[in-house]
């Protein structure tokens, strides 16, 4: 059968029920559905498109498939939980909708699901800096519209999207992500992203077409396996740490020469290999691994047109204690700042002489 909601709302419960729109040819319109059952184990929520659409409960909502809500999702009791149970994904508001999309001080549980969160209303969570978004360790949370990005939270992977609308964190110091994607679209216009004090990266990080770090934040790679940085368009980062879990480890910075990418403070790499194959600008202090013991950290640039500069706010120390490698074949460009000087330990060194340019 056919149900047409039109502007009405339809509660069901508080008492039990069958799975609701199962297989039912259902039309949001502007309405409410909001379920209220005390069902023990909690219930099933039919796989169609919602309006609105309302939790409070204090039985879980398991999906049945892949659902959307294309204006508000509100899962509003304090117990109340809307549980994704199975590969199912969430599509939360439109493009230039209500904000916020999300809301209420119940949980969605990802139950680590590989799956996809799109909330693309922008400030999805409205002035809110919390939310109980939970287990999504092995999901994907999409942002499509800027506006504000909650951090205190371990993403799986995060995209943040947009035509030009710039994102802020809010909610935490710290931004921890496996895979990061920053993307934007709008000609010239730029997607900033203006992070925490802390982005920890596990993964792979992406700034593609106009995406673009704002500065500030101190970026770190700590990775189990190899990581990339692919920037396509200008970075200005706030401070650079490598930090692998193991020195044999390399995480890559790749992208088209020419193109303003910075690290305005300090540079560490404290165990693995930063290979540097693009332009990149370390403005401030470099130092590559720790005085004695044995080589971990290393530093390349090895990569045919590159130019790096070192310590261009000058005055600065570049310590090599372990390795650093800028190879005279590959006709890498290397400039030191004015008055910036070289410090290398009696355990690693330079395989070549690093002169001002």
């Amino acid at each position: 059968g056919s149900l047409a909601a039109g502007a009405n709302n339809l509660t069901f419960g508080p008492g039990a029920f069958t799975t609701p729109f199962n297989g039912t040819n259902f039309t949001a319109g502007t309405s409410t559905v909001e379920f209220q059952t005390t069902n023990a184990g909690g219930f099933n929520i039919g796989a169609v498109t919602y309006y609105n659409l309302t939790i409070n409960t204090a039985q879980p909502a398991l999906t049945v498939g892949s659902l959307s809500v294309t204006n508000v999702l509100d899962i509003s009791g304090a117990t109340s939980t809307l549980r994704l149970n199975g590969a199912h994904n969430l599509t939360i508001g439109t493009l230039g909708g209500a904000s916020p999309c999300l809301t209420g001080i119940g949980a969605l549980d990802v139950n680590s699901q590989n799956i996809t969160v799109a909330l693309l209303a922008p400030d999805p969570f409205g002035t809110a800096t919390t939310y109980n978004l939970n287990n999504i360790s092995n999901a994907t949370v999409d942002y499509r519209d800027g506006g504000d990005v909650l951090v205190g939270l371990t993403y799986g992977s995060l995209t943040l999207q947009s035509d030009g609308e710039d994102y802020t964190s809010v909610g935490g110091a710290t931004l921890n992500v496996g895979n990061m994607v920053l993307t934007g679209s709008d000609g010239g216009n730029a997607t900033s992203f203006t992070a925490p004090t802390n982005t920890v990266v596990t993964g792979n990080l992406q700034c593609t077409g106009n995406g673009q770090f704002a500065g500030g934040t101190h970026l770190q790679f700590t990775g189990s396996s190899a990581q990339s940085f692919a920037a396509a368009a200008a970075q200005n980062i706030g401070q650079l740490t490598v930090n692998m879990t193991a020195s044999t480890l390399t995480t890559s910075f790749t992208g088209a020469t020419g193109v303003v990418r910075q690290v305005t403070g300090a540079v560490t790499i404290t165990r693995g290999t930063l290979s540097l194959q693009t332009d990149w600008d370390f403005r401030a202090a470099v130092t590559i691994g720790a005085q004695g013991g044995t080589r971990e950290a290393t530093l390349t640039c090895n990569t045919v047109g590159v130019t790096l500069r070192l310590g261009s706010n000058g005055g600065q120390t570049i310590t090599v204690n372990d390795l650093f490698q800028c190879s005279s074949a590959a006709t890498v460009t290397l400039v030191i700042g004015d008055g910036s000087t070289i410090a290398v330990d009696g355990t690693g060194g330079s395989s070549r002489p690093l002169l001002p340019e």
